[in-house]
């Protein structure tokens, strides 16, 4: 079995609030297979060290130890991973364990009950395909199937008001999210009247704003990235992303011609009969479990029973020269060694990278290069009477939910902040000029262990939210994220350190950039006030300005908007800020100078560096 088998068996989650971060935890398999039949042996170590013990096919007195294969992580890729191996390939494994450094499985999937609610601080719902119907089924909870209303609108937020998106292709024509000619523009473009490929890989944005227009884009895609992927679809691949979109133009030349020649491919092929257990979902839909998503983790591992192991933290794994792999874990009875022929992780890439860097550092590079955006989730609940009656269809609140654009603003208070500094005890704390300190190298094992990570969790996911307007705390937040499942007391310092700066430094802000050109360009429009202002100054002073002020940016996009007076018109939601600083670059008042990132004294601000 490759690793591409293993990795297609976990389902594909789906939120219309995005809390699980992209990319998808890492899935790596790793096999050997010397003579003899697959096995693992455990010891518990008495002094704190681990003893491994050599390859067995049983252990003493009969009862048989061995397993097949080590999964790693009891998220639900893991766990979906586990179950297929058992009850479809057992061939291949017949025995096999599931470790899980956390005390619960499901990973991000989160389902709380509590007061009479039940809300989802994970994902919330999940696409129906049969690969994921197969898997409820097989868990037994066919029967807790709960799919949502096919014909229940889904809407955008869009000028202040909630617009519905089209759900069948006979509506394309009568929605008023976008204009007629947004609706054109998207027609012909799907037709193949567009500008051609540009023969690299492109993103999101570049292939949807090519293929179909800037308002798709805008209105439609860029949303539901943010929403689904939480993500910005200026970076990410539209390759990886919407492979099956990508390869329509790729194998018919255009989106609507790749769509008719997959349809005429499809149907030379014989249909394979379906599984008649599984039921049959009513046009496009999202589903999930009468008791909520957690359900399905929570069943897997009853069915897998003693072969899930909760508290165990892996802390290293080798390469055994006899073949096969030897892992150490952390667990509530003391260090354990074990030897397997076979491993799967489901843990995201950033535990991945530290724990196979003794195998492969080109592994460990390659995975430590993905970015995992942070995301919040907050649940409210509403009296039904607190629901005004044109919000209502037929008398009833309906809706699979809303997405609101980035460029549409955010609202957050300062109230959120004051509150959080409180929880922590940091009221009356001293503040700091820096969210970290000075090249602050933070490792798993630093600190002691936290006895209660509670606290460390919610104060984190409070800053994720923070994130949203204040990108000073990126790096910092995204750093202390990394720690979530063990947190130590190091860790908690650093945690503390963003809240006091946080103190000093948090301002409401109303407007929130859509993407990092809009960011950069904000940023431009606000220095050129100050330099008018010191120009003027100066000026006043006796200071004569013969020159031109330099601007440097690292940002060739927001440079080119400045420049030139089409593109900009492509982005409206900035064009008060596109006239200001096009005007004072046409009059000679400033010079737009590119930098590099690694020279952009600026940065300053937004990473680790002492005050001054």
């Amino acid at each position: 079995m490759t690793m591409s088998t293993l990795t297609d068996l976990a389902p594909l989650w789906r939120t219309q609030c995005p809390l699980v971060p992209r990319p998808t935890p890492s899935s790596s398999v790793f096999r050997s297979f010397p003579h003899g039949r697959p096995s693992i042996r455990c010891s518990i170590a008495k002094e704190e060290s681990a003893v491994s013990s050599p390859y067995s096919s049983g252990a003493p007195g009969g009862h048989s130890d061995s397993v097949d294969c080590v999964v790693v992580g009891g998220g639900i890729s893991g766990l979906c991973i586990a179950q297929a191996l058992a009850t479809k390939h057992s061939s291949v494994a017949p025995n096999l364990i599931v470790t899980e450094a956390r005390d619960r499985v499901g990973g991000n999937i989160i389902t709380v009950q509590r007061d009479g609610y039940l809300w989802e601080e994970g994902p919330n719902s999940f696409q129906p395909s049969d690969p994921m119907l197969t898997m409820v089924v097989d868990s037994g909870l066919k029967d807790d199937l709960v799919l949502g209303d096919p014909n229940a609108p889904r809407f955008v937020l869009w000028d202040g008001k909630l617009k519905p998106v089209p759900s069948k292709p006979t509506d394309l024509a009568f929605f008023d999210l976008m204009s007629i000619g947004g609706k054109l523009r998207a027609g012909f473009g799907a037709l193949g009247i567009r500008p051609p490929p540009p023969g690299h890989e492109e993103s999101i944005e570049e292939f949807v704003r090519r293929n179909l227009g800037d308002e798709v884009f805008e209105r439609l895609i860029e949303p539901f990235c943010s929403g689904v992927y939480a993500g910005d679809p200026s970076k990410l691949s539209m390759k990886a992303a919407f492979g099956k979109v990508w390869k329509l133009e790729q194998n018919g030349g255009s989106i609507i011609g790749g769509t008719f020649k997959t349809i005429q491919e499809r149907n030379k092929v014989p249909k394979q009969p379906r599984d008649p257990r599984l039921p049959k979902p009513k046009g496009q839909t999202v589903g999930s479990l009468r008791k909520g998503l957690a359900m399905l983790p929570d069943a897997i591992s009853t069915r897998l029973g003693k072969k899930v192991k909760l508290s165990w933290k892996l802390s290293s794994i080798r390469k055994l020269d006899e073949g096969g792999y030897s892992l150490t874990y952390e667990t509530p009875q003391g260090l354990v060694s074990l030897q397997s022929k076979s491993v799967v992780m489901t843990v995201p890439s950033y535990i991945a990278s530290s724990l196979l860097r003794p195998l492969s550092a080109a592994a460990a590079d390659a995975l430590s290069k993905f970015y995992y955006p942070p995301v919040a989730a907050v649940s409210i609940s509403y009296p039904k009477e607190a629901i005004r009656t044109e919000c209502l269809i037929n008398g009833e609140l309906k809706g699979f939910g809303q997405l609101h654009p980035r460029s549409q603003g955010v609202e957050t208070l300062a109230k959120y902040a004051s509150d959080l500094l409180s929880r922590a005890g940091l009221t009356n704390c001293k503040i700091v000029d820096s969210p970290l300190e000075t090249n602050v190298k933070l490792r798993a094992t630093d600190g002691e262990l936290l006895s209660n990570a509670t606290l460390y969790r919610q104060l984190v996911g409070s800053l994720i939210y923070l994130t949203v307007t204040g990108p000073d705390l990126d790096y910092a937040v995204h750093l202390v994220c990394q720690f979530m499942t063990a947190p130590h007391s190091v860790h908690y310092a650093a945690v503390l350190r963003i809240l006091r700066y946080v103190k000093g430094t948090f301002k409401k802000q109303f407007v929130v950039a859509r993407s990092s050109t809009e960011a950069e360009y904000r940023a431009l429009a606000n220095i050129t006030s100050e330099l008018l202002w010191l120009r003027w100054l100066l000026h006043n002073m006796g200071v004569s300005q013969t020159s031109s002020s330099l601007i440097f940016c690292d940002n060739r996009s927001a440079i080119q908007i400045a420049h030139n007076d089409v593109f900009h018109e492509r982005t409206k939601h900035i064009k008060i800020d596109c006239h200001s600083v096009r005007h004072h670059l046409l009059q000679g008042t400033l010079h737009l100078c590119l930098i590099a990132s690694v020279d952009q004294l600026a940065d300053v601000f937004t990473k680790a560096h002492p005050p001054g």
